[in-house]
């Protein structure tokens, strides 16, 4: 489902460059959950937003449930990160303002279902991570653990096929991490496919594959 061959991805020019990844090549097949180990700057968030398109590689090839995210154009790998790829950001990128409702809505006004429909998904998924009594609540108001969820409904909300999700414990109490693990586990059982980054030993017990990168190139595989 995820292919990548001798894939680079260097950020600016000259003696100021830096070599984010490094002839990176890696297959992930439908329904697999893959961890992503490595310090701090190894390339382990590069390499899931070039998977995602957010990112161009400098080179190589890439393919992700049968798109070439290389020479496909914006406005094509937008469409395709709307239905396919659900992206949960460390920082969670959610709008405080909001109300969790909200924040979960956005990714499907890309889509064409009317606004009762989309609110209806939105709620569906809130109810299922738990969060039915937070629905009109401001995330601001939220906990960290709360916004952990709301940011894993937002990128749920489209049922997407893959699951990219950067260090998504990195920010909440113990008790958080653990639901919000048993959410992804429960996800991966269902068939989505998964790569999580962490850089924490705990979380990555348990992956059941875990490819380590350094300086950005995979040291195990």
């Amino acid at each position: 489902m995820i292919k990548l061959d001798n894939v680079t991805k260097i950020f600016g020019r000259g003696k100021d460059s830096l070599t984010a990844l490094d002839h990176v090549s890696m297959n992930v097949e439908e329904g697999s959950y893959l961890g992503l180990s490595g310090r701090s700057g190894s390339g382990k968030t590069t390499l899931l937003n070039v998977i995602s398109g957010l990112e161009r590689a400098t080179a190589g090839n890439i393919n992700v449930d049968g798109i070439n995210v290389q020479s496909a154009t914006d406005g094509r790998l937008a469409a395709f990160r709307n239905k396919t790829i659900g992206f949960v950001f460390q920082s969670f990128h959610l709008n405080d303002w909001e109300t969790a409702l909200e924040n979960t809505v956005l990714p499907l006004l890309l889509t064409r279902t009317s606004r009762s429909e989309r609110e209806k998904l939105a709620a569906d998924v809130l109810n299922r991570l738990g969060l039915s009594d937070k629905i009109d609540s401001r995330v601001g108001t939220l906990s960290t653990g709360q916004c952990q969820r709301v940011a894993l409904a937002r990128a749920l909300v489209t049922k997407p096929k893959i699951l990219l999700a950067d260090e998504p414990t990195a920010n909440i109490d113990s008790e958080a991490e653990n639901e919000a693990l048993n959410i992804i586990d429960e996800l991966h059982a269902g068939g989505m496919t998964i790569v999580l980054v962490s850089h924490d030993p705990k979380v990555l017990e348990r992956v059941p594959r875990t490819i380590t990168i350094e300086k950005g190139r995979i040291v195990k595989y």
